[in-house]
């Protein structure tokens, strides 16, 4: 997941050096980024819980 993270912020860095911060198409990969990473906080929430 920390991959899919990775390049999901730096997909979304390149857009934003070709598009402008509001243009749908960085929307859409921003959107896509914060869906990531709260799963991935999900996850992480998950484990931790299941140490107690």
């Amino acid at each position: 997941m920390k991959r899919e993270i990775e390049r999901a912020r730096i997909e979304l860095y390149e857009l934003v050096e070709e598009f402008n911060l509001t243009d749908p198409i960085v929307l859409l990969k921003s959107k896509e980024l914060d869906e990531l990473l709260n799963q991935y906080d999900e996850l992480l929430l998950k484990e931790k819980s299941s140490l107690k």
